[in-house]
């Protein structure tokens, strides 16, 4: 039995919203085991046997469309990915006035794409992007957030967590 951590893209802004025991509901109706939700932003942790995150990712979106009604792009990493993404975190120079998010994708983008993303990025902030990761960091309390079309630039969805929320799942519920 392996541990994933699906991030939900959109959950709970607008007309999308779920209560997180709902959520949970609907993933264990699946056959998962061991599902934890993690605030209510769209972090859930499952246990399942013999699959890859990427049908994990696909039987999410599926049964969540279904049973919710609207598209839920979800973004699956293994456990061992989401502990590799947090200690290798790259130096974006952050400091404790600074906000400091992961973005998930689904694929890697092009190398001409990461290229215009970091191009984009407005000097008040810094960006990377490592894999399937995308770094950005900008000043809290900024309220322009992201200044530019991350996902426009990289041609693909995406979904932030603050570092801090990643950090606590792996601290939570995968170790």
């Amino acid at each position: 039995m392996d541990k994933y951590v699906a991030f939900l893209r959109a959950i709970n802004v607008g007309n999308r919203r779920v209560k997180m025991a709902d959520l949970a509901d609907h993933i264990a109706a699946i056959g998962y085991t061991e599902v934890n939700t993690h605030i209510a932003s769209g972090n859930v942790i499952v246990t399942a046997d013999d699959t890859t995150p990427e049908e994990v990712e696909d039987t999410l979106e599926t049964v969540l469309e279904d049973q919710l009604g609207f598209e839920v792009p979800t973004f699956v990493r293994s456990a061992e990915a989401v502990r590799a993404i947090v200690s290798t975190a790259p130096d974006l120079d952050v400091s404790s006035d600074d906000v400091f998010a992961v973005g998930f994708l689904k694929v890697a983008p092009a190398a001409v794409a990461i290229e215009d993303l970091l191009n984009a990025v407005p000097d008040n902030q810094a960006a990377a992007v490592t894999g399937r990761e995308v770094w950005w960091r900008r000043v809290r309390g900024d309220a322009r957030g992201f200044n530019f079309d991350v996902e426009g630039l990289l041609g693909q969805q995406t979904t932030f967590r603050n570092i801090s929320t990643v950090e606590t799942i792996v601290e939570k519920y995968l170790d």
